[in-house]
């Protein structure tokens, strides 16, 4: 998949829509206060985006790839330990506040609805890799991956959701520690839980 930031400028005007996402929403905000809040010109700024959703998309594909490279960028080198990377890495901020607004629009708009799918598939297909290679490399055993990587998905997103919703049972140890052991369990692999630090502990 092609990045969605290819120029400084876009970068500008990627960070710029996250900000009013964040403030306003995914769908109540407009590109002239976008071309407003960075101080350019709105016609550079539809020289980007024709429409805010495109912009939307951008930045939730962006997201997606900065949590992708998140895990990519880990010292993991077996299964077990790119699985617990990936579970790490959905623990720091619990802010998974584009993902709750696209969840939402999902529900009556079909764009949105496609994106998500579009983005849940993405995710679902990182987790299955990952439990393939474990599966092959005899650390895994599970009947059916594909099954595994939705269950799994599924449970980070319902924790992640209530997280960043303020609910004070989920913070980062319980989230993970949750997380490591269904995941344990639903892969036939111990799996061991990375310390946290104070601050995560919060």
């Amino acid at each position: 998949m092609k990045g969605t930031e290819t120029s400084p400028l876009r970068t500008q005007l990627l960070d710029a829509a996250e900000e009013l996402i964040r403030a306003d929403g995914a769908d109540a905000w407009t590109l002239a206060e976008l071309a407003q809040g960075t101080g350019l010109d709105l016609d550079a700024v539809q020289a980007e985006f024709e429409t805010e959703w495109d912009a939307f998309c951008d930045v939730m594909r962006r997201d997606e790839e900065r949590f992708e490279d998140v895990i990519l960028a880990s010292s993991a080198e077996s299964p077990s330990e790119r699985i617990l990377a990936l579970l790490e890495a959905c623990v720091p901020d619990f802010d998974w506040t584009f993902w709750i607004e696209l969840w939402s629009l999902a529900v009556r708009d079909e764009r949105a609805s496609e994106l998500r799918s579009e983005l849940d598939e993405r995710f679902r297909d990182l987790i299955e890799e990952m439990i393939r290679d474990g599966v092959e490399a005899g650390e895994f055993a599970v009947p059916d991956t594909r099954i595994a990587a939705i269950t799994l998905a599924t449970l980070i997103d319902s924790m992640a959701h209530q997280a960043t919703l303020g609910d004070t049972t989920i913070r980062p140890n319980y989230m993970l520690d949750a997380c490591v052991t269904v995941a344990g369990a639903l892969l036939g692999a111990p799996l061991k839980l990375p310390a946290l630090t104070d601050a995560e502990n919060g």
